[in-house]
């Protein structure tokens, strides 16, 4: 146990550490751990302000135990996601294979140490998404001291089966892909298979409950019930907090950690024994595709700036890790969350009409303006591209300095694939709107476009210059580069303060013109200053490329 605890803590120490920044001092150490502060805390607060307008919501109807269903069915989707995402990665192609293989330590050991480092990461999700709402929900309904003390427990033994599942999903799935040479196309069958696999096993144990879900919303809490069914973990984290003050709760919370501990060790024992032929012989695999380098010609053809943008893009779909984490999530929540939305909101139902009309009303007023903005500014959190622009690169990075390219062009050259990504959730809101919102006007429209493209070019160039001044240019795995990147909470950080800011305006500028004007004028100005301080600071802001 001892040793699985030291390699737990060397392995989240080595893909949390910025190797390239090894004397800082103090002031920048504490200046980092401010800004971190402010950044969670924004994030804690938002989570915090959702939670309390949901759990009031539910409390009138007499079903608050659906908002503590809704969020362990997030999280379980999140970190299902998340795991399938990064365990191929930590299991199979993390660069420290190549010192812990030849160590005298059994592979469960490995195994249990790298399943560990997903569970923690599943830790940190979880205390940003779901444990400011359990905070929440025991203050409105005025919980005791055990409540919390349950759903702590809880929230720590919820995620070791998903990641175990997954991990054991994963390993399945690599015993038959490893004849493939190309790692590239390992990665991708892999996690292809895998989500698809998820997707399908929920579907069919969501099979057939629409009715039994339709009459189970009649009764008090039914719903979680139901969907209790399609998830048996949450059945038991929902009777230990539910039941929290009797026998019940403990006898539940005593299950659930046997149960979800057991899994966890039984499942590392099994892929132990699948692992280690497995991961020698891929380690021991070269990948015979040459790299091709564009010759001088075809430079000539496309010129500079498509021959840059076509290196990005190229860089991002060879690494299945960086497109996993950087494109695909750009592309597939907005599409998640807008395709049933539009389904549900094209239902004839008199309800739905009655929405549509609500909506109709204010859909071309300043609020309805920056309802459309919000929605675009959450799609961009899911858009890592720029703000791992330079990291990505790792110690190559330096070569950016040589090339016969401006240092200023080759910032905009690499936040070009962020700008173009960014694009699709525009598309993907404003196509929603004129669906399902009639009367919709032309003018909304050209703003919430205008606007939406202009922030998307700001908040670029800012990731950038960011990932500049604080790269991560020694990492160990391709996974650390997103998320063990401290630059990410400064991602979420701009999102929010554009948030604020188009709160702040939409209060005072009850006109949707005026309002549309000042934004356009603010961003506008603020990207040509952006501009010319990357051209009079190109050298300064390069400085950490070494």
């Amino acid at each position: 146990m001892k040793e699985i605890f030291l390699l737990t803590k060397i392995l989240l120490k080595s893909s949390t550490s910025d190797g390239n920044q090894k004397n800082k001092g103090k002031a920048s150490g504490f200046g980092k751990f401010l800004i971190l502060l402010l950044v969670y805390g924004y994030i804690v607060i938002f989570m915090t302000g959702i939670s309390y307008a949901a759990i009031s919501s539910l409390i009138l109807v007499n079903q608050p135990a659906i908002f503590l269903n809704l969020a362990f069915v997030l999280l379980l989707g999140f970190g299902i996601i998340q795991t399938i995402i990064t365990s191929l990665n930590i299991l199979y192609f993390s660069k420290d294979l190549d010192f812990l293989l030849p160590l005298p330590i059994t592979p469960q050991k490995v195994i249990l140490s790298k399943l560990n480092c997903l569970v923690v990461s599943q830790y940190m999700t979880s205390a940003l998404l779901v444990l400011p709402g359990l905070i929440v929900y025991g203050v409105l309904l005025n919980f005791g001291a055990s409540y919390y003390i349950i759903s702590g427990l809880a929230l720590l033994l919820f995620p070791l089966i998903p990641v175990a599942l997954i991990s054991f999903l994963v390993t399945i799935i690599m015993k038959f892909t490893k004849i493939i040479k190309n790692k590239e196309m390992v990665q991708y069958i892999t996690v292809f298979l895998t989500l698809f696999l998820i997707i399908g096993v929920s579907g069919i144990s969501g099979e057939n409950s629409s009715e039994e879900l339709a009459n189970s919303l009649l009764q008090t809490n039914g719903f979680v019930q139901s969907f209790s069914k399609v998830f048996p973990t949450i059945s038991l984290v929902m009777n230990s907090i539910l039941n929290y003050s009797n026998v019940n709760g403990i006898i539940n919370i005593v299950i659930l950690a046997t149960f979800s501990i057991g899994i966890y060790y039984i499942i590392s024992l099994i892929i132990s024994k699948l692992y280690a032929k497995t991961v020698i012989s891929i380690t021991t695999v070269k990948n015979k595709k040459t790299k091709k380098i564009e010759n001088i010609e075809e430079i000539k053809t496309n010129g500079i700036f498509l021959s840059y943008l076509k290196k990005e893009f190229k860089l991002l779909v060879r690494n299945p890790i960086f497109f996993m984490q950087c494109v695909l999530p750009s592309i597939i929540f907005p599409i998640i969350i807008t395709v049933p939305a539009i389904i549900e909101l094209k239902n004839t139902t008199p309800d739905m009409a009655l929405l549509q009309s609500d909506f109709s009303n204010i859909i071309n007023t300043n609020f309805g303006f920056m309802c459309f903005m919000i929605a675009i500014l959450v799609f961009y959190l899911f858009n890592y591209t720029s703000i791992t622009a330079i990291s990505r690169d790792g110690q190559n990075a330096v070569f950016m300095k040589y090339i016969p390219v401006s240092l200023e062009k080759q910032i905009m050259y690499k936040i070009m694939p962020g700008i173009l990504l960014n694009i699709l959730p525009i598309i993907y809101v404003l196509i929603f709107g004129i669906i399902c919102i009639p009367g919709l006007e032309l003018k909304t429209i050209l703003y919430t476009a205008v606007v939406a493209i202009l922030i998307n070019i700001l908040n670029n160039i800012l990731m950038i210059i960011v990932d500049l001044k604080n790269p991560k240019l020694k990492w160990i795995t391709e996974q650390a580069v997103v998320k063990q990147n401290f630059n990410m909470f400064f991602a979420m950080a701009f999102i929010g303060v554009e948030t604020v800011l188009l709160v702040l305006l939409g209060t005072f500028l009850v006109n949707l013109n005026y309002l549309a004007i000042a934004l356009i004028v603010v961003f506008a100005i603020t990207i040509i200053g952006l501009k010319n301080y990357i051209k009079n600071n190109k050298e300064k802001i390069f400085d950490k490329i070494i």
